[in-house]
């Protein structure tokens, strides 16, 4: 290993985690030799936006010099680093990086305590650097000296944001604050606890669960066969559930389901801007995705009801309002039900095999 003032020194790899970019190295020097500097960790929960903070060293890869500014925002888990979309360990999607604080390189505040490591770069930031807050590197680091690796616990659910309009569609009292299940996994330790769909987790053993970043980070940093309590929503009750954590599968085997296609019809429907047409294995083969039944969205306008929903091409819509749709005759009976409807229809989609709820809020007429 190679040192900012020249020396060197023979190094081992203890352990690290390409899921967060942390590693553990030794350095083994002599005993004359005078001891290493180092660092204290901070508390990077405690950062709040707009505190002073300096990046010792250069998001591009140089390791020297410095720079200074503010923490400019916490968490963020919404960008696209390097072409990956960020995501945390332990529930799908989780190809990249979660709770990055945005700043360049490896973050210390006024007191000289590390709050970051530099972790990822943003190229179409102008080259905008991320860091991984310490405090997830330090419980990753225990790992790694522990034991060489890093074990995170599992639950089996795709959790989502409760939005306004979600609320409102699904039925739900207006102020509901929690996460929502949109997809729990067969025979995993959330569907053996009983847990369903569309369920709203609104607390982890005790602890109110609003944030679908923090609740992740929560499950992902408990130990594998803990125990823990969540109070569920379900059908305008409250029920608790105790859900006993695994360890989470490395590559989750993800198979085209053996179905037949349906025959479309010879033309596609149009509806609030999106065109939608049977899912077919061309189509699974043009957009990319696997091939499951159901309403797969060819095209829609920008500016459109749906589009504004968030709808994009190659979404697999599967259910409206909880009726499932194969066909366009099983969407122009879900749509014959829509009508007088106030509230936004809620559709589950399918996107990169990643199940979730939009709300669609119907215009006038």
């Amino acid at each position: 290993m190679h040192l900012s003032d020249g020396r060197n020194y023979p190094g081992e790899l203890i352990g690290a985690d390409d899921k967060t970019d942390v590693a553990v190295l030794r350095i083994r020097r002599v005993d004359r030799d005078p001891p290493l500097p180092v660092v204290r960790l901070g508390n990077s929960d405690s950062v709040q936006v707009g505190e002073w903070a300096m990046a010792i060293g250069n998001p591009l890869g140089q390791l020297e010099g410095s720079s200074r500014g503010s923490d400019q925002r916490k968490g963020r888990s919404d960008l696209d680093i390097m072409g990956r979309r960020a995501g945390l360990p332990g529930f799908p999607p989780d190809r990249c990086l979660d709770q990055l604080r945005q700043l360049g390189g490896p973050l210390v505040n006024t007191r000289g305590e590390v709050i970051g490591i530099n972790a990822a770069i943003n190229p179409t930031g102008q080259g905008l650097g991320f860091a991984i807050p310490v405090n997830m590197a330090r419980i990753v680091s225990e790992q790694l000296i522990a034991t060489g690796s890093v074990v995170r616990g599992y639950m089996g659910i795709v959790p989502q944001q409760l939005t306004p309009e979600l609320t409102e569609g699904l039925g739900l009292a207006p102020g509901v604050k929690g996460i929502l299940i949109s997809s729990v996994e067969e025979h995993g330790p959330a569907d053996r606890a009983g847990l369903r769909q569309k369920d709203v987790i609104l607390s982890l053993n005790g602890t109110p669960t609003q944030e679908v970043n923090r609740f992740r980070r929560l499950v992902a940093e408990a130990p594998v066969g803990a125990r823990v309590g969540l109070e569920i929503l379900r059908d305008g009750r409250t029920i608790q559930r105790m859900v006993e954590l695994v360890r989470r599968p490395d590559d989750p085997a993800v198979a085209d389901a053996p179905v037949q296609s349906p025959k479309p019809k010879s033309e596609p429907a149009e509806w609030l801007g999106a065109r939608l047409e049977p899912m077919t294995r061309e189509l699974a083969g043009q957009f990319e995705t696997s091939y499951n039944p159901g309403l797969v969205v060819t095209a829609r306008g920008a500016g459109s009801p749906a589009d504004e929903a968030g709808l994009t091409e190659g979404d697999l819509i599967l259910e409206v309002n909880e009726a499932p749709v194969r066909t366009l005759d099983d969407w122009g009976d879900a749509l014959a039900g829509l009508k007088r409807r106030t509230r936004p229809v809620v559709l589950l989609v399918s996107r990169d095999g990643v199940v979730s709820y939009v709300a669609v809020r119907l215009g006038p007429g």
